[in-house]
C-alpha cells in the first residue's frame, strides 16, 4: 500500500516541513518515482537508493522512524513482516497497521510505534502528533531493540521451537 505510505508521508510534511523520505529499494525506482510524482511529492524531500545489506542496516539506524502500511488480507493473518524486526533491531520505532499477524499488538504493547486502526485522514493526523512526541522520548531506542531481541531473535526462537518440540516428545 505504497500510496498510502506516501499519503501519510504528505501528512508528515504538513507538521514537519523538513521532513525526509528516505527509501532504499532494490529495484522499481522507475515505479517509485512516477508514485511520487502522481502523489505531488517534491524529489528534493526524498532519497532514493539501493544498498547493500550492511547498508540498510547503517541507512535504518539514522532514521528517525520506519514507515510501512501492508494491506490486511486474509492471508497476511499469521504473518510477520521482516521489516518490523528490522527497523526494531535498528531502534527506529514503526508506522504500521493493523490487519498483519500480531504486529500491532506488539507495537502497542510495547509502545515501540504508532498503530494506524483505519485510513482515516484525521487518525493519520493524531498518530503524527502521538509519534513526535515518541520519537522525543529517551528510552525509546532501547525499547525498541529490547523488543527486537524478544520477538525476532534467532536465540528467542531456537529457544521457543525447542520447548514445543521438548512438549510434544513428551506426550509420544
Amino acid at each position: 500500500m505504497f500510496g498510502e505510505a506516501l499519503d501519510y508521508y504528505k501528512l508528515i510534511k504538513e507538521i514537519v516541513p523538513d521532513a525526509r523520505l528516505h527509501i532504499i529499494n532494490k529495484g522499481g525506482h522507475d515505479y517509485i518515482n512516477e508514485c511520487l510524482n502522481n502523489a505531488g511529492i517534491d524529489k528534493n524531500s526524498v532519497l532514493l537508493e539501493t544498498r547493500d545489506h550492511l547498508g540498510v542496516v547503517h541507512a535504518m539506524q539514522s532514521m528517525d522512524v520506519g514507515l510501512f502500511i501492508i494491506k490486511p488480507l486474509y492471508s497476511k493473518i499469521a504473518s510477520m513482516p521482516t521489516k518490523l524486526g528490522e527497523f526494531l533491531g535498528c531502534g527506529v520505532p514503526c508506522i504500521c497497521n493493523i490487519g498483519v499477524g500480531d504486529m500491532a499488538d506488539i507495537v502497542n504493547d510495547r509502545g515501540v510505534g504508532v498503530v494506524l486502526n483505519s485510513f482515516d485522514k484525521n487518525e493519520k493526523k493524531e498518530s503524527i502528533l502521538h509519534l513526535l512526541k515518541l520519537i522525543k522520548d529517551p528510552t525509546v531506542k532501547n525499547r525498541c531493540r529490547e523488543t527486537a531481541l524478544d520477538y525476532f531473535s534467532l536465540e528467542a526462537g531456537v529457544d521457543l521451537y525447542n520447548s514445543i518440540y521438548n512438549s510434544l516428545d513428551a506426550k509420544l
